[in-house]
């Protein structure tokens, strides 16, 4: 079985969408630091961090900015996703 390499979409019952990062693919966003969230539909979001959270440190990508301008995506949808550290992004393809 192959990893693909996507974020899921979780959802609070308050109806605050995040990103979630599974444990496998945390190390590709170890030591990133801020970046830009590039989309494939040509829009982009600066100053994002990876936010490390609980006892077992889970991953997580807060972007209330994108949400509110992608209200199709839905809790549970996984967007594929890669992460350019040179250049400080993370692409989506939605």
């Amino acid at each position: 079985m192959s990893m693909q390499n996507t974020l899921k979409i979780y959802e609070k019952k308050s109806g605050y969408r995040f990103f979630f990062i599974r444990k496998e693919l945390q190390p590709m966003f170890d030591n990133l630091g801020a970046f830009t969230l590039r989309c494939s539909d040509g829009t982009h979001y600066s100053n994002l961090n990876v936010t490390k959270s609980g006892k077992v440190q889970r991953y997580f990508i807060f972007a209330s900015e994108f949400f509110n301008k992608h209200p199709r995506l839905q809790k549970h949808d996984e967007i594929p996703f890669s992460v350019d550290k040179a250049k400080g992004c993370v692409r989506i393809t939605i």
